[in-house]
């Protein structure tokens, strides 16, 4: 599966499966490479990783490789820094799995807040 950001810009630290559901607690590498370029001195995620983050999620949850096919929302609600928002869950529910698709919705979230929201729909490639 694709993980272009496990291990490096995040690491997971705790994950529960459902039927159709996931729920992760994710721990940022607040020292990351790309802190230094997106907003030095305020760095924040960028919201092609939370997408990234999501995606990758998706793949280990249905063990398939994907390729966004529509996002129906994708909503930033609050940035998210790496020294205020360490630690984050994951939450994500699978609407409807085929051959051919998955449609979803995502979180990116705290305990206090949730930070971005996320629904469409990958195709299986």
């Amino acid at each position: 599966m694709s993980t272009i950001l496990t291990n490096s810009f995040y690491v997971m630290n705790a994950m529960h499966v459902g039927e159709n559901s996931v729920l992760a607690s994710i721990i940022l590498n607040a020292s990351h490479e790309v802190f230094k370029g997106h907003f030095p001195e305020h760095p924040v995620v960028p919201g092609v990783f939370q997408i990234q983050i999501i995606k990758e999620f998706l793949e280990e949850f249905t063990n398939s490789k994907l390729q966004l096919e529509t996002s129906k929302e994708i909503k930033f609600i609050q940035p998210i820094t790496p020294a205020m928002f360490e630690n984050l869950n994951v939450k994500i529910e699978i609407k409807e799995k085929t051959n051919e698709q998955i449609t979803f919705s995502a979180q990116l979230k705290n305990a206090e807040s949730v930070f971005m929201k996320f629904r469409g729909t990958y195709k299986i490639v």
